[in-house]
């Protein structure tokens, strides 16, 4: 978990983003807040349902995800607001679907892949169906999965 800010004011006076990040399969959950208290994080972890972990606090070093995960934010927002910069909360969500739809180099899937053990499907296919969204069923995603994820094996190789 990790505070950014303070931001360009947005509406609703909001300066602030929480950020917590799955270590496994990358997932980013933001929030973005005027203040940033003990009740606003509360309220944050209630309403996502996270289980925190703590570790020591003598050795506070980290692996750099969250540190990872807010530059990509950060980044895609600038990127997507050259001068209208107190638009960012407008524009988070946008990031973050981006985001959980992009492969990163560290699994090789989507964040959204291994949340829901599905790829993300955009409006435009399920209002105008493709092969893709046609002839996919919750089962052959799932073979494909177990397949992509199979380690190859060479003929003629004894593994006992």
């Amino acid at each position: 978990m990790d505070i950014v800010g303070m931001l360009p004011t947005a509406p609703g006076q909001k300066v602030y983003i929480i950020v917590v990040t799955d270590y496994f399969n990358k997932w980013i959950e933001p929030d973005s807040f005027h203040q940033v208290r003990d009740k606003e994080v509360k309220g944050f972890i209630w309403k996502n349902n996270i289980k925190l972990s703590f570790s020591t606090p003598r050795y506070p070093q980290t692996n750099g995800q969250a540190e990872s995960s807010n530059k990509t934010i950060m980044n895609n927002i600038k990127k997507r607001l050259e001068k209208a910069k107190g638009r960012w909360a407008d524009e988070l969500l946008g990031v973050l679907c981006s985001y959980r739809t992009t492969a990163r180099t560290s699994t090789g899937e989507t964040p959204f892949l291994l949340a829901y053990r599905m790829e993300a499907v955009i409006p435009t296919e399920s209002g105008v169906p493709t092969a893709r969204y046609e002839l996919t069923t919750d089962e052959v995603n799932w073979e494909n999965m177990c397949y992509e994820l199979a380690p190859s094996t060479k003929e003629g190789t004894n593994h006992s």
